[in-house]
């Protein structure tokens, strides 16, 4: 054991490996889960450009590196590794990839504070918060922002239509035409989201080295000003096919303008932070009266960056002997603080050794499990289908000509509903509908529904949000179970007053039941029953290749429960079908 008299100061790599090297690796297992999860959504596919940025900046201040020497900071950064530890374990327990993800920002925090001791403070929190942004927001948080921004865009467009007297319709985030249906989010996402943009503002001002009031000014404009690209993307693209009839919303046109609109915003924040910091620019200390106003002033402004006139010397004799005079006392009052040395401190030594081994040690869990299940079931992105093996996937007769059921107007009774129609639907690679759809329509003298497989899809694809973007009020989601395969219903109503009732389930494409169903849509108590190893396979299938089916009647009026029923019975019967289906 090593005595703490001896003041034995360890080389630095020391910190690199026990607070840097090591928790990444015990991290690595669920940050490869989380890598997958983030490659999966649209709006934060950027996090490599940011990842980019932060290990140039590490590159950069290795050059001229110094371990941190001050008590305060040393303890810091060792509190902060304990604290991502913690969270890692309890991330560990849950199987969750974003606590993993969430734990390794106080570890860069805390190893950053450590091991670049010539860095301010502030420096390697406005890294830590570039970093922060590959986070996404708890609870589906991110995506409902993103989802608010393309409505209000769309909103916005069509306003601007109506003024050029071009006949619309606007529900949601949707609009069409008389040439084109657009949905917002199929044009509005990708490097062009808010939190892409947001972290090139926070990047701005770090390279630029902003105080705080510039920076989180910057900031707050970033939404406008993506929500005005996105107006800029939507109006562009249904005003030149109203008056080229040109599509835009595909191919290299599209690429183009998805281009030229986030090179605008990125223009709009450049000159947001150019602005602030014009205003908030420091101001010289040229009257003595009015000095200690102006030094308050520059010191709000700038921080935590140091006023740059603080060391101006007056030009007045007097004043600069006054001035010189202040400083000398200021600097005499001031503390000698000796170098601390963490290694020479046992319980910091310790503190520091301890974290990882217990790190290591919890990361076997993730390991085994995805040693055991594979990388073969994390998907990074959705695959590309072409028409053609869609179209090989199912055709008009794999589902039945007549399905017989009990009547939906008083339970008694039978009738036979038949199949009068078939589609094959392509569309927008990025849409939340999928790319491809396969429907049958039935009908019956009581009605008609529509069944329909949609794909591909990433792991749980709820339709209800999608609708609800396009103009429809949801009523809540049941979430039910049989033969351990979960299935939604929902009743939604349109601004006419139409209702539309809903049944949905998805399946892999092997045709076995998908069971990961966001927490957030089941009871709380089923949740907290859920143990590490159902958790851990949940999360080694958040990524899979899934295909949706769904059964969709619409009426005028409000379904009785035996009419509620019986549509169940067939969504229940069909399912079994269309499993069978794809699993040829």
């Amino acid at each position: 054991m090593e005595n703490s008299a001896d003041k034995l100061e360890q080389p630095a790599w020391h910190w690199d490996l026990l607070v840097g090297v090591l928790p990444l690796v015990a991290l690595s297992p669920l940050l490869i889960y989380q890598t997958a999860s983030l490659w999966s959504r649209d709006h934060m596919r950027f996090f490599p450009l940011v990842l980019l940025a932060v290990v140039i900046w590490i590159v950069m201040g290795f050059r001229d590196a110094t371990e941190a020497r001050g008590r305060y900071r040393v303890w810091t950064a060792i509190s902060l590794s304990v604290v991502a530890a913690l969270i890692y374990l309890y991330g560990v327990w849950k199987f969750s990839p974003w606590l993993a993800h969430l734990s390794l920002l106080f570890f860069f925090a805390a190893w950053a504070l450590g091991r670049l001791g010539q860095k301010h403070w502030a420096s390697i929190a406005g890294w830590t918060t570039l970093l922060a942004t590959t986070l996404p927001w708890p609870w589906g948080w991110d995506q409902g922002f993103s989802n608010w921004l393309q409505s209000a865009a769309a909103w916005c467009s069509a306003k601007a239509l109506d003024a050029l007297a071009i006949p619309c319709l606007q529900n949601g985030s949707s609009i069409e035409t008389r040439d084109l249906h657009l949905v917002a989010d199929e044009v509005c996402g990708g490097l062009g989201s808010v939190y892409a943009f947001g972290a090139f503002a926070i990047l701005l001002g770090l390279l630029q080295h902003s105080g705080f009031i510039v920076g989180v000014k910057t900031l707050v404009l970033v939404p406008l000003w993506t929500l005005m690209g996105h107006f800029l993307r939507i109006f562009g693209i249904l005003t030149l096919q109203e008056y080229t009839h040109r599509d835009f919303s595909n191919g290299w046109d599209y690429r183009i303008l998805e281009g030229t609109t986030a090179a605008i915003v990125l223009l709009l924040i450049w000159c947001s932070s150019r602005l602030f910091r014009r205003i908030f620019e420091p101001i010289p200390v040229a009257d003595a009266e009015f000095g200690p106003v102006f030094s308050g002033l520059n010191k709000l402004f700038c921080w935590p960056q140091p006023d740059p006139f603080e060391s101006l010397l007056p030009d007045d004799d007097y004043e600069k002997q006054r001035f010189l005079k202040r400083r000398a006392e200021r600097l005499a009052q001031q503390p000698k603080q000796t170098a601390f040395l963490w290694s020479s401190v046992p319980a910091a030594l310790w503190t520091v050794r301890i974290v990882p081994a217990v790190l290591l040690l919890a990361a076997l869990l993730p390991i085994s499990s995805l040693a055991s299940q594979g990388l073969s079931s994390l998907n990074f992105g959705r695959p590309n289908l072409s028409l053609a093996q869609v179209e090989g996937l199912a055709g008009p007769d794999s589902l039945p000509d007549t399905l017989e059921a009990q009547s939906q107007i008083d339970g008694e009774g039978q009738i036979e509903w038949k199949k009068i129609g078939f589609q094959t639907v392509q569309r927008n690679p990025r849409s939340r509908q999928g790319e491809f759809s396969l429907r049958w329509i039935y009908r019956s003298s009581e009605g008609e529904f529509t069944t329909v497989i949609d794909l591909p899809f990433l792991g749980w694809n709820d339709p209800i949000d999608e609708l609800e973007l396009r103009g429809w009020k949801a009523g809540p989601v049941d979430i039910r179970w049989q033969d351990d395969w979960p299935w939604g219903e929902c009743e939604l109503e349109n601004e006419l007053g139409g209702k539309e009732t809903i049944f949905y389930t998805l399946f892999t494409r092997n045709g076995e039941p998908y069971t990961n169903v966001p927490s957030r849509l089941l009871p709380e108590q089923a949740t907290e029953s859920v143990d590490v190893e159902t958790a851990a396979a949940n999360q080694q299938s958040a990524t899979a290749v899934t295909y949706q089916f769904q059964l969709l009647s619409e009426s005028g009026g409000e379904l009785s429960q035996a009419g509620r029923e019986a549509l169940r019975a067939q969504f229940l019967q069909l399912r079994e079908v269309a499993r069978a289906v794809v699993k040829k």
